[in-house]
Formats: C-alpha cells, sequence, structure tokens
C-alpha cells in the first residue's frame, strides 16, 4: 500500500469518528442467546423466569485472565458451586494460570467446586471435556459471543437448548 493510499484511508476513517457520551448508570446487563448472538435478553429479565443452568463455564484466551480468575474467586470465596450445575475453568495461557495459583485464586475456585480444564482455547473448539452438547439445557459461559453457540459446538444444541455467553 503506497503512502497516497494510506494517507486517503486515514482521511476516510478520520471522517467516520464521532464521540458518543453514555451513561452507563442506565445500561441494564444482558447476555446473548438462545442459540444466536442475534438473540438478546436482560439479566433481569431471565432472573424473574428462574431457569435452571446446568453448566456454567469461565474460559478462553479473552475473558479468562488473572483479573477475571480473581473476580470470579471473590464471588466464590467460601461458597459452592450449586448442586447439578457442572462450573469448568481454564485460564487463558499457562501463564495466567500460575500467577493465579500464585495468588491463591485458583484454589479458591478449585474450593468452591470448580473444575479446572487445561489452559486456552480448548473448551471454545470441543477439545475439552466440558463441551456442550445436544443433553445440555442451560448453559452460561464468559466467552466471545462467536464461541459457544451453534456454529462452534461439538454437536448440535437440542432445540430447547440456551447457550449464552456474557
Amino acid at each position: 500500500m503506497g503512502t497516497n493510499s494510506l494517507g486517503g484511508l486515514r482521511s476516510l476513517l478520520v471522517g467516520t469518528l464521532q464521540t458518543l457520551s453514555l451513561d452507563l448508570s442506565t445500561v441494564r446487563p444482558h447476555v446473548s442467546g438462545p442459540n444466536h448472538v442475534k438473540v438478546m435478553n436482560s439479566v433481569h429479565d431471565l432472573e424473574q423466569k428462574r431457569i435452571k443452568v446446568h453448566k456454567a463455564y469461565l474460559v478462553s484466551c479473552v475473558n479468562s485472565r488473572v483479573d477475571d480468575l480473581a473476580q470470579a474467586a471473590g464471588v466464590l470465596r467460601g461458597k459452592r458451586v450449586a448442586p447439578g450445575v457442572e462450573f469448568y475453568i481454564a485460564a487463558a495461557s499457562s501463564e495466567v494460570q500460575a500467577q493465579s495459583e500464585a495468588r491463591g485464586d485458583w484454589q479458591t475456585l478449585l474450593d468452591a467446586g470448580a473444575k479446572p480444564l487445561p489452559a486456552g482455547c480448548g473448551p471454545c473448539v470441543g477439545t475439552a471435556r466440558a463441551v456442550v452438547g445436544a443433553e445440555t439445557m442451560v448453559c452460561l459461559a464468559s466467552l466471545p459471543a462467536r464461541c459457544f453457540f451453534p456454529a462452534c459446538l461439538s454437536s448440535p444444541p437440542s432445540p430447547q437448548a440456551w447457550v449464552w455467553a456474557c
């Protein structure tokens, strides 16, 4: 790409920039799903439905950093994963897992009943034992939206499966 091309691209980008102001106190948390990233539900509305969760995931290279694992450990410290729920954790990398272990956060998650998986993106592509399959009714995952939706699952979910990415 020549200098003129970069200059033209720069002009195009600068011409489309805008500043948005948003009062974050007005934003309500939402999750994607069921079964499609274009379907959104507010957490408040879903809480009212009292939907039973079968599996929960804190995995992937973008959502299992040291701070993510520390926050999850803070929530679960002194508590247990609910009966009937499988909670899987995988650090973004072996380095992240080592840091989390050194901080004590990893052990806190294990003590709460989390099931460890290998570090990295294995669960997203179905290479770990915690894959979402047709038998799963409800799955909560702290994953990017491109993961854990039907195109990425190891087997197609049942028609009533709820697969959410938070």
